[in-house]
């Protein structure tokens, strides 16, 4: 019998996770064999752990749609723990729980957010009922779910048994990151300078950071913006960041390569994210560099879990006020300091990653899991 993760397709990120689950605890993965595109992730085709097979995707009905030959992956792998992407688009999400019920020694369990990302709470009124309801009736079947923070916990504590709810938090493979970290190279000249990586997207709000710089700019602080990615917003920001444009706000255009993009993290003072905050907030602690957000409110943005590992001065900053002059002042704040964030928090940023959100204790909860459910659920767990 096997223990299987079920997942549409599999990002390069998550390669490290995947890849010590195999080697140490026997893990499969089984993903799509035809894959959509999908957000602009470099996936992994072929690795030890990784088995395909064709899936459905309806993607005329949602970009995430997907049909999981979940009858086939039983019938071929005869598994006794299961673990499923968790999406209310997702085939699997509903015909696991009625596997659930045929096999009885089968035991699954679904791994998400834990919440709609954007909702900050259990939202009252019929319609979301409604929604909550069709979501949380198949996941309530589980055995078990996995989360990426303790907000997706408290969530998801409103409908199960709270031990039944672990926590996973989110991390890339920051040892195989380490080996093309370099150390912290501040500019000669004086200049503070600010790094955003990743797409250029409405959601991202870059517009509230050029407007910032220009305004920081007019007040003669030195301050630089190197704006790293590619997206359906870069002529509109070339077009707003004006003569500011390769001076000082620099659009290097995509760069995956990870020994070309820790050359501007070893340069950067501060990894800012105007909009939504996901896995870049790793990939940035990840270069002992603090990241500064905004918080989450009703009028956005919607974060995704990560957000919960920015900690006000320990590892970046949480800026009160979604607006562009709240950011403007948190950052001339900032680049007015004579001492670099990055120095301030070097000490407590590198302890927080370490005991947080390594990749070693990312696996752990996959293998207490093992231990509570593999071959049968225990009796704590089950109180």
């Amino acid at each position: 019998m096997s223990k299987i993760i079920i997942v549409r397709m599999v990002p390069h990120f998550r390669h490290g996770l995947f890849t010590k689950l195999h080697k140490e605890h026997g893990w499969k993965v089984i993903a799509a064999s035809n894959p959509p595109k999908d957000g602009g992730y470099k996936l992994v085709k072929e690795a030890p752990y990784l088995e395909t097979m064709p899936f459905v995707f309806p993607t005329f009905l949602h970009k995430f749609a997907a049909f999981v030959p979940v009858g086939r992956i039983i019938k071929k792998y005869n598994p006794s723990i299961i673990i499923a992407e968790g999406g209310v688009h997702m085939s699997s999400t509903y015909t696991l729980p009625l596997h659930r019920l045929w096999h009885k020694n089968l035991r699954i369990g679904f791994w998400s957010h834990g919440y709609q990302t954007g909702i900050l709470g259990l939202q009252k009124g019929f319609i979301n009922t409604i929604k909550r309801f069709i979501k949380r009736f198949p996941l309530n079947r589980a055995d078990f779910e996995v989360v990426y923070s303790r907000r997706g916990k408290n969530y998801v504590s409103n409908f199960r048994n709270p031990k039944t709810v672990y926590i996973a938090q989110n991390s890339l493979d920051m040892d195989d990151l380490g080996k093309t970290v370099l150390p912290y190279t501040p500019d000669v000249d004086g200049y503070r300078n600010l790094l955003y990586v990743g797409r250029l997207t409405a959601s991202k709000n870059i517009e509230f950071l050029i407007e910032a710089m220009h305004q920081m700019i007019q007040k003669n602080l030195k301050v630089r913006l190197f704006i790293v990615g590619d997206g359906p917003m870069m002529q509109s920001l070339q077009k707003l960041a004006g003569n500011l444009t390769d001076k000082n706000i620099i659009f290097t255009g995509e760069i995956y390569d990870e020994s070309e993009l820790s050359v501007y993290f070893a340069k950067a003072d501060l990894f800012v994210i105007p909009g939504t905050a996901g896995l870049s907030v790793n990939h940035s602690l990840a270069h002992n560099l603090p990241v500064l957000a905004f918080e989450e409110t009703d009028a956005g943005p919607a974060h995704s879990p990560e957000i919960e590992y920015i900690q006000n001065d320990v590892t970046g900053y949480l800026v009160k006020g979604f607006n562009t002059k709240s950011l403007t002042k948190k950052l001339e704040d900032i680049v007015s300091e004579k001492v670099s964030p990055r120095i301030k928090m070097e000490k407590s940023l590198g302890t927080y990653v370490k005991e947080n959100i390594s990749l070693n204790r990312m696996a752990q909860v996959f293998i207490n899991i093992e231990k509570d459910f593999y071959p049968h659920p225990s009796k704590n767990v089950m109180k």
